[in-house]
């Protein structure tokens, strides 16, 4: 399914997995992305800087592919 939503804050973070809470037409959920895709994304660098640089980017209006509370695909609104 794709929604369109805003990306609030970052809850918590790996290497491999980012927890996020996002506004959607439904209110306030927590989704789940790969560290890989939100990168790619985003343009950041996965390193020791990665929690910083990415919460930059965030308030982040994107549209997104989910899979439950799994996003599968980010793309721009």
């Amino acid at each position: 399914m794709t929604i369109t939503l805003t990306i609030k804050e970052m809850i918590k973070f790996t290497k491999k997995e980012v927890t996020l809470k996002a506004e959607t037409s439904k209110g306030d959920q927590i989704f789940t992305v790969t560290a890989t895709r939100v990168v790619n994304f985003f343009k950041v660098k996965l390193d020791e800087g990665f929690k910083e640089n990415l919460l930059k980017m965030f308030p982040a209006h994107v549209e997104v592919v989910v899979q439950g509370n799994k996003i599968v695909n980010l793309k721009k609104a």
